[in-house]
């Protein structure tokens, strides 16, 4: 069984580039993030109510090595 890589140099990844990476639906990534066992942030502008999730690579390899072993 091989490990997910992560590119060199990509930090963040959008919710649709983790389902295409490592395929986990967007609903299974928001129960981790809501669990708090990957790390994400939202970027939006002062006084609007949506923006752009971004996913910590680090933190969703970090977990996936974790249930490898």
């Amino acid at each position: 069984m091989t490990t997910a890589q992560v590119q060199p140099g990509i930090e963040w990844l959008r919710p649709g580039d983790v389902r295409a990476r490592y395929g986990l639906s967007r609903s299974y990534l928001y129960e981790l993030i809501a669990e708090k066992k990957v790390h994400s942030v939202v970027l939006r502008r002062n006084g609007r109510a949506t923006g752009a999730r971004l996913v910590s690579a680090a933190s969703l390899t970090a977990w996936i090595e974790s249930h490898t072993a």
